[in-house]
């Protein structure tokens, strides 16, 4: 089974390219740049490896290393299995699930991602709404989407986390107009 590992704090113009050419020192099987349904990036990559050792160097070699700019998260996924994380392709529809009254707290869509795959399977990304609320910091809109790999695994998240409480405030989910 192959270990995967997760890269943060990656610049939005990172290419799947530029992140093979800076990681060619260490025998990666597979590196997987997450991006939104629109083709950009979400800001994060899924290494995968299939010796333990090879991504425990890995982890050493990178995590809080410099990458355009930007000091690098570097850990085990927290998903534990790279199986569950298939990149959304530019132009291919997955199933989405409407989340309201989310805490004004979470404010990345890569939190959100990370507590819905916490308690269902098949979660691809989060994200989160943002109004413009002043000159320097947007605000959420306490409202998102969090997207799935199969249409099953977006109406079990609907089942299993509509009117849950999350953060002390009840949260809603909804399947996507489409599949309603």
């Amino acid at each position: 089974m192959a270990i995967c590992i997760f890269v943060g704090n990656l610049p939005y113009e990172s290419t799947e390219a530029d992140l093979t050419d800076y990681f060619s020192r260490v025998k990666a099987s597979k590196i997987t740049l997450a991006t939104k349904f629109d083709g950009r990036s979400s800001g994060y990559a899924l290494v995968e490896f299939e010796d333990k050792e090879d991504a425990d160097t890995f982890i050493t070699r990178y995590n809080g290393s410099s990458f355009s700019g930007r000091r690098l998260e570097v850990r085990l996924d927290r998903k534990a299995s790279s199986s569950s994380f298939r990149p959304v392709e530019k132009g291919k529809a997955a199933a989405s699930v409407f989340v309201s009254n989310i805490p004004y707290s979470v404010m990345k869509g890569l939190d959100m991602a990370g507590y819905f795959a916490e308690k269902v399977e098949g979660v691809l990304e989060g994200y989160i709404y943002y109004s413009k609320a002043g000159k320097f910091r947007p605000r959420s809109k306490g409202c998102g989407v969090v997207r799935f790999d199969t249409v099953e695994h977006a109406k079990e998240c609907v089942e299993k986390m509509n009117e849950t409480e999350w953060l002390g405030r009840t949260i809603y989910c909804q399947l996507d107009k489409e599949l309603r």
